[in-house]
């Protein structure tokens, strides 16, 4: 993996409880999930929505692609593994991972972060593959 990765298993029930958020992206009836949220600073507002890397259409895949390449090529540039978007596009694509979009208004994707729920040595675990946010969003 060239990304970071964080593994988030020192509170396991909180882990569980995005672990069953993650694995049912599609149910939002009866879930917690926020689909909506404003900018605290403009009052812009953004929709948030989950998706399975499978599922993901191709335009949203493309988005956070460019994204990728707008706020991380530079360092990808400078490291001692280079830029290779071929391989970074098959990354994006692991089985299992979910991401979860920010959209502006117009359906324009604003921000994503990928994650895949697994388990390590039994224990329910989440490792973030990426956060990208425009500009704006940042801070």
């Amino acid at each position: 993996m060239s990304s970071v990765t964080y593994v988030l298993s020192k509170w396991p029930s909180r882990v569980t409880t995005v672990l069953t958020a993650i694995r049912s992206p599609r149910s939002a009836e009866g879930s917690p999930w926020v689909t909506a949220w404003s900018h605290p600073n403009t009052g812009a507002k953004y929709g948030i929505s989950m998706t399975e890397a499978s599922c993901l259409v191709p335009d949203d895949l493309r988005a956070c692609m460019a994204l990728v390449e707008e706020t991380s090529r530079p360092d990808y540039d400078k490291s001692q593994g280079g830029w290779h978007p071929r391989k970074k596009l098959k990354e994006m694509q692991t089985p299992g991972l979910r991401y979860v979009t920010v959209k502006n208004e117009d359906g324009a994707l604003c921000g994503f972060t990928s994650l895949l729920p697994t388990y390590e040595e039994g224990e329910p675990v989440v490792y973030c593959y990426e956060v990208h946010l425009k500009p704006d969003l940042q801070g």
